[in-house]
């Protein structure tokens, strides 16, 4: 359980696309989450409903400009979010979650685990592969060094860092998204879906940070339900062969509960809302009922 006088911030960012989601994302960071501290989200466009609702469970809005293209949005939130965290929120701990992620206990721990993270804490995706694809600068010299240290994370972390959270102390979540703003000044493509999780694997410093978070914000594809939890495999038991990350049976096989449940993208079954109906319409209903009640 975080210290309750501590400053802590969680942060999205939400379009019409994935607005549903957004709402299971809150619901559920507010009532499974345990979470009562401050909720900042960029608005990238939803509708009133998704508005009122947000407002009504403490969140702070802030709208931003769509890009041309709406899949950007993952790489312009962190420049959006940069002047307005240095602004308003100095010195608290921070995490950024993807809105289609939702939260199935409580979240608090994450903040004490930031008091040993020098720089910013990062989850895994097991997968030997993270393709360039013309995401970042293309000089052959940068290229290769690039590609270079993306083969290392891999190697080191048994996968690539995934895009979709990223939690630190203020110092080290600002220090992270101002390299972010240069790298896209200088030659990463911010309009180009996908540049942003390259970019955090190239930018990842061995020293300073850490990519042990999956607890956090675990993939629907590699979560294991059970007795209605969900559990993933810890990725230092985890054992090359064939091309392929597996389970390492000669150790005692350890599995840790997932907390963050990243269901990438909105057409997937294991939401929130079917895992937690009750829950999720009663306090959905407490909110609107008390907006109709507002208006007569």
């Amino acid at each position: 359980m975080a210290n309750k006088d501590e400053k802590t911030l969680i942060l999205t960012s939400v379009s019409r696309y994935c607005e549903e989601l957004f709402i299971e994302w809150l619901v559920s960071l507010r009532t499974l989450g345990n979470y009562h501290g401050k909720v900042m989200v960029l608005d990238y466009g939803i509708g009133n409903r998704a508005k009122i609702l947000a407002t009504k469970l403490g969140v702070r809005l802030y709208p931003c400009k769509m890009p041309t293209a709406e899949h950007a949005i993952v790489n312009y939130r962190f420049v959006d979010m940069l002047p307005i965290i240095k602004q308003r929120y100095r010195q608290y701990k921070i995490a950024h979650f993807d809105a289609d992620i939702w939260f199935t206990d409580e979240i608090g721990e994450l903040f004490n685990e930031l008091d040993d993270v020098p720089g910013c804490l990062y989850s895994v995706e097991c997968s030997l592969t993270l393709l360039n694809q013309g995401r970042g600068p293309q000089d052959p010299e940068t290229l290769k060094l690039n590609v270079a240290k993306v083969d290392q994370v891999i190697r080191h972390w048994k996968g690539f860092i995934n895009g979709g959270f990223v939690a630190g102390r203020y110092h080290s979540f600002v220090n992270k998204l101002t390299k972010m703003q240069n790298a896209y000044a200088n030659g990463w493509q911010i309009d180009n879906w996908g540049v942003d999780q390259y970019l955090v694997n190239v930018l990842f410093d061995f020293d300073r940070d850490r990519a042990n978070g999956n607890r956090w914000n675990c993939s629907i594809r590699e979560s294991i339900k059970k007795g209605g939890e969900f559990y993933h495999f810890k990725n230092s038991d985890m054992l090359l062969q064939n091309g392929h990350w597996i389970i390492d049976k000669s150790t005692s096989i350890r599995v840790e509960k997932v907390v963050g449940l990243h269901l990438l993208g909105p057409k997937k079954t294991q939401r929130f809302i079917l895992f937690h109906p009750g829950l999720f319409h009663s306090t959905i209903s407490d909110i609107e009922n008390l907006q109709i009640n507002l208006e007569v």
